[in-house]
């Protein structure tokens, strides 16, 4: 096994709240657009929120990603 190099002094990223924090703010007929989700994830987290969801992959400014429905 390789050995393992010690870094000192890189600061911690701020947590992240995931998608859950920004689900529990949707109503129903409003969505999100991210590149950074990922659709299994998307899934649990609106079942732990307790909201059904719809997605759809699609394409904004040239960007590709998904956006997610609150449907219910």
């Amino acid at each position: 096994m390789d050995e393992l190099k010690i870094d000192k002094g890189i600061p911690m990223p701020a947590r992240s709240t995931g998608a859950a924090a920004v689900f529990r703010k949707l109503e129903i007929g409003d969505s999100v657009f991210s590149t950074e989700w990922n659709r299994a994830g998307l899934s649990n987290q609106a079942k732990q929120v307790g909201i059904k969801i719809t997605m759809r992959s699609v394409t904004e400014d040239g960007v590709k990603g998904v956006r997610v429905w609150r449907v219910e």
